[in-house]
């Protein structure tokens, strides 16, 4: 079997995966189908709106981005549509197999910012020792979920200072790296929408990425 072609459970059941969200952000079920269809027609849509109505300040990562991060639900409905792709499997397949062409089974990763903890459950399914680290309460509550459905054990950490000590870091070392990671997310992030949104695919005229939102330039 094509593993890129299995769903991770609830993506296999919308039925499932629409209570989910509906009962984890409070929202009702008419709202909750809206935001995954604006997902289906602009992976990120959600996020793009609500980023921009929360007055960030693009590809800046500073404290108001943290916020953001932390309370906003609209990385549920993103994550949800964009995990449900060909595209996102296939990508996680890789990184799996060269995870376990080059790590012994058993060995501790740290999936960080791990949202709904789709990858985390994936790598844990390979027989890694996966740590969950989200600031998102409302994320994390999915990744429980998610970890129970399909039976795996996966540590999820909320909490900065837990993480270093869970990889056997020191917390300067741990705080080093968090950062390096936060500062090359913004930047691979800025530099994907640069590269990928350069047109219009309807009217094929040159996009301006400057914001969250795309717009033609004129």
């Amino acid at each position: 079997m094509d593993r890129a072609s299995e769903l991770f459970p609830p993506l296999d059941d919308l039925e499932t995966l629409m209570c989910w969200l509906s009962e984890i952000t409070g929202r009702d079920q008419a709202d909750v189908q809206r935001r995954l269809l604006a997902e289906c027609d602009f992976c990120g849509k959600c996020i793009c709106e609500d980023a921009e109505a929360f007055g960030l300040m693009p590809n800046v990562w500073n404290e108001r981005m943290i916020e953001f991060y932390r309370v906003t639900d609209a990385f549920l409905f993103s994550n949800a549509s964009w995990n449900s792709t060909r595209m996102k499997r296939e990508l996680t397949n890789t990184v799996c197999r060269i995870m376990t062409e080059r790590l012994p089974l058993g060995s501790k990763i740290l999936c960080y910012g791990d949202g709904m903890g789709f990858d985390s459950a994936a790598l844990a399914k390979c027989g890694f020792r996966v740590t969950c680290y989200e600031i998102s309460e409302l994320s994390l509550e999915f990744a429980r979920r998610l970890f129970s459905l399909n039976e795996l054990e996966v540590v999820i950490e909320r909490e900065d200072w837990a993480v270093p000590e869970t990889l056997g870091l020191t917390l300067a070392e741990g705080k080093q790296i968090t950062a390096a990671i936060q500062t090359e997310m913004v930047r691979a992030q800025a530099s994907t929408m640069n590269e990928r949104f350069k047109y219009c695919a309807r009217c094929e005229l040159a996009l301006s990425s400057k914001g969250y939102r795309l717009s033609v330039v004129e």
